[in-house]
């Protein structure tokens, strides 16, 4: 069985994800290190789901 969680997200948060992603795709093609921005996606998409700090330690294997 496959579960998807699909909700709103406001129009400001949508488009500064798209400009981060955009900036790592382009980062990426030109071999700059993009982990300081993929740091920013995974800290916007963390509070869209509103996890806990707890809950984010698990995610990157710090707890």
């Amino acid at each position: 069985m496959t579960v998807y969680i699909y909700f709103e997200v406001d129009k400001k948060t949508e488009k500064e994800i798209v400009n981060l992603v955009e900036k790592v795709i382009e980062g990426k093609k030109k071999g700059i290190d993009t982990r300081e921005l993929e740091g920013e996606i995974d800290r916007l998409v963390y509070w869209l789901y509103g996890l806990s700090e707890e809950e984010v330690g698990i995610i990157e294997g710090k707890n």
